[in-house]
C-alpha cells in the first residue's frame, strides 16, 4: 500500500522539480542577461571612443600632409573637429568620405554587439515561453527593444533642386531610413557612395567633405536632383 501511494505522489513531485529548474533556469538567464547588457553597453563604449582616436589620429595625419597646402590642411582640421564633436553630442556618425571607413568600422562594431546581446534575449525568451510564462516573456521583449537600441546616426533636411518636393531622411545605425512618409528605405554604402533605396527608387548622396551637404540625384527618375543639410536634433524631429 505503501508503494502505490508513493509513486501515486511521484508525479506531482516530479513535476514540482520541473517547475523549480524551469524558474533556476530562467534565474540563470537573468543573471546572464544582467552580464549581457554589461558587455553590451562597454563594447558600444569602446567602439565610440574608438572612432574618436581614429578621428583625432586622421587629424594629426591631415596636419602632416604635403600634398595639402596651409589653408586645406586646416579646412579638413576643421571639418574633423568638428564632425568628432558632433558625434561625441548628438551620435551623429561622420559620413564626409574622408572619414568614413572609421565611421563604418565603428558601425560594424555596434551591429555585432547588438547582434550577441539580441541573441542572449532570444534565448532568455524561449526560456520563459517554454516555462509558460507569457508575461515574462513579453516583459523580456519590452525590455530588450528598450535596451538595445538602434541608434540615429544622421538626419538630412532636403529639397529638390529641379522638382517641387521637402524632405527628411532620419538614418539609423542597422541601415534603415525613416521619413515623413511609410515608404520603406535603407541606406547602403556601395563604391565610397551613400546610397538610399526605395520602392522602385534608388538616390546616390554626395557627402561634402564639411559632412554637413549633400547632393542627391535619383538614378532612376533622372533627372531628379536635390540637396540637403545635415539636421542636428531639435523638437520637431
Amino acid at each position: 500500500m505503501r508503494k502505490s501511494v508513493y509513486w501515486s505522489c511521484f508525479p506531482s513531485v516530479f513535476f514540482v522539480l520541473l517547475l523549480m529548474m524551469a524558474s533556476a533556469s530562467q534565474l540563470n538567464a537573468a543573471i546572464d542577461l544582467e552580464k549581457t547588457l554589461a558587455t553590451y553597453n562597454e563594447e558600444c563604449e569602446e567602439a565610440a571612443q574608438q572612432l574618436v582616436s581614429s578621428i583625432e589620429k586622421e587629424i594629426e595625419l591631415i596636419r602632416k600632409r604635403k600634398d595639402l597646402n596651409g589653408i586645406n590642411k586646416q579646412e579638413f582640421v576643421n571639418y574633423a573637429t568638428d564632425l568628432k564633436t558632433q558625434f561625441e553630442l548628438h551620435g551623429y556618425v561622420p559620413l564626409a568620405p574622408f572619414l568614413r571607413s572609421y565611421s563604418v568600422a565603428y558601425l560594424v562594431a555596434l551591429q555585432k554587439a547588438r547582434l550577441k546581446a539580441t541573441r542572449d534575449y532570444g534565448k532568455a525568451i524561449n526560456l520563459a515561453i517554454k516555462a509558460k510564462d507569457e508575461q515574462g516573456a513579453a516583459d523580456l521583449l519590452t525590455e530588450q527593444k528598450k535596451l538595445i537600441t538602434v541608434p540615429v546616426i544622421c538626419r538630412w533636411d532636403c529639397d529638390g533642386t529641379n522638382f517641387k518636393h521637402h524632405w527628411h531622411w532620419t538614418m539609423r545605425a542597422d541601415g534603415s531610413v525613416e521619413g515623413i512618409d511609410d515608404t520603406e528605405r535603407v541606406w547602403r554604402f556601395q563604391n565610397n557612395k551613400l546610397l538610399v533605396y526605395q520602392v522602385n527608387d534608388t538616390w546616390i548622396l554626395d557627402v561634402s567633405n564639411s559632412g554637413k551637404e549633400i547632393l542627391a540625384k535619383n538614378l532612376n527618375r533622372n533627372p531628379l536632383k536635390g540637396k540637403g543639410a545635415i539636421a542636428y536634433p531639435r523638437e520637431d524631429f
